[in-house]
């Protein structure tokens, strides 16, 4: 029978570690409460939170992509931008944005390119220094 001589547990560091985020992390709201404000934006955020696009139109039809934003923390609608990119394809035209729900939804409506293909686009949302992006992609049909 062997035996091996006592060792110290590899993971012993590594928990210790954990235990002391762990602490740091669940007082954090206590300096918040107490009027420490959130300086580093950890409670503050903004994202895409639905994206209504199709996957493809004829040529020179009329495409419409809504989104509609969710946001917490130091934001308020009135915060909220919107843009909408092309980032390849044929060029759009006839771009237009209505935005309502206090920013919170956008509705954007431009002209599909001529000639078939693919559209890359990019919807972003911005509010302060925060922001979110997805990309999407539209197939124009001849």
């Amino acid at each position: 029978m062997q035996t091996h001589a006592p060792r110290a547990d590899c993971n012993t560091a590594s928990r210790r570690s954990s235990l002391r985020l762990l602490v740091l992390a669940s007082l954090l709201p206590l300096l918040v409460a107490c009027g420490g404000g959130d300086p580093l934006g950890l409670y503050t955020s903004v994202w895409i939170n639905t994206l209504d696009a199709p996957s493809e139109r004829n040529r020179g039809e009329t495409i419409t992509v809504e989104a509609t934003a969710g946001y917490f923390g130091e934001i308020s609608g009135g915060d909220l931008r919107w843009d909408l990119n092309q980032i390849s394809g044929n060029s759009i035209s006839d771009l237009t944005s209505e935005v309502d729900d206090n920013n919170r939804h956008v509705r954007f409506r431009f002209t599909a390119p001529d000639g078939q293909g693919g559209l890359l686009l990019e919807i972003r949302v911005r509010a302060r220094h925060f922001a979110d992006t997805r990309r999407f992609t539209i197939r124009i049909r001849d």
